[in-house]
């Protein structure tokens, strides 16, 4: 082949991979922020509980933007982004403040059973993150616990997605 023709080629290899490269604005504009930039305030993973519980993820930014997604049980699986309201905020940050109080270890006690259970990462006294893993058939998680999951649940307003208001209690077998 002629060197010409090899050198047109390479070029037209070459120019074609450039113009093919996808470009991402790395800025975005003030009206638009990104849901997802942000420090995260809470992180919070509820599970099914064996074909009965809605199961769902939800994540709040210290700009109070909310992504929620479902999985499984649901009204609407998602994803949906929103923002949340000052007052919200307020509810929210005063149980993650009590929820500081509780050790990592106070509410999973690891039975096999199918009772569903909330994971939340969430953003402590001091700014520290901090995760409790409570599992609902532990009776060593405190039973204001429930108040305070339901709180924040009722905060976001999760029962638009969800289906239905949650409304987890104690369990105390007898």
């Amino acid at each position: 082949m002629h060197p010409r023709i090899i050198e047109g080629l390479l070029g037209i290899f070459i120019f074609s991979t450039l113009g093919c490269r996808v470009h991402h604005d790395p800025v975005e504009s003030p009206s638009s922020p990104s849901i997802t930039s942000g420090r995260e305030l809470l992180r919070s993973k509820r599970t099914d509980c064996f074909g009965t519980c809605p199961a769902y993820e939800l994540v709040l930014f210290e700009s109070g933007h909310l992504r929620y997604e479902g999985f499984s049980y649901v009204k609407n699986a998602g994803p949906v982004e929103v923002r949340v309201g000052p007052s919200a905020i307020a509810t929210i940050r005063s149980n993650l403040e009590r929820m500081s109080t509780l050790a990592t270890d106070c509410c999973n006690c690891n039975d096999m059973t199918d009772m569903p259970s909330v994971d939340m990462t969430f953003s402590g006294v001091g700014g520290r993150m901090k995760r409790i893993d409570h599992y609902y058939g532990c009776e060593k998680a405190p039973d204001w616990l429930y108040d305070v999951e339901n709180s924040i649940e009722a905060a976001l307003e999760t029962e638009r997605w969800v289906g239905q208001k949650a409304q987890y209690k104690a369990y105390h077998p007898r």
